[in-house]
């Protein structure tokens, strides 16, 4: 078996400001990007408390904040940290350093 590393194209890291987060879409599943500083990292769109998609939602330094009921999820771990029991799947992002552009990266799992 090996894993196979796909890269899904997000656009220019310039598109994406500075604490909020952009919604784009990457295999039929919506994520959530977010500028911290000149680090970006991507997380599942949907709060997992009510579903709520969190596009929009404003970033504090290495979080994100769902917009209607204020849970702050760790944009490293994915993890809550102002209530128990919830987390956020943390999408691992590249940029390519010559042209800026930002991929998402998703991996499977075929037979050699």
């Amino acid at each position: 078996m090996k894993r196979i590393e796909t890269r899904h194209p997000l656009g220019n890291a310039d598109a994406f400001p500075e604490g909020l987060a952009v919604l784009r879409e990457v295999n039929g599943r919506d994520i959530c990007v977010l500028r911290d500083g000149d680090t970006l990292r991507a997380c599942s769109a949907w709060c997992p408390h009510q579903y709520a998609r969190m596009d929009g939602s404003p970033g504090e330094p290495g979080h994100i904040v769902c917009r209607y009921h204020g849970l702050r999820f760790n944009m490293v771990s994915g993890d809550c940290t102002n209530a128990s029991g919830y987390s956020v799947e943390i999408i691992p992002l590249q940029t390519d350093s010559q042209t800026g552009e930002v991929f998402a990266l998703t991996f499977d799992i075929v037979d050699d």
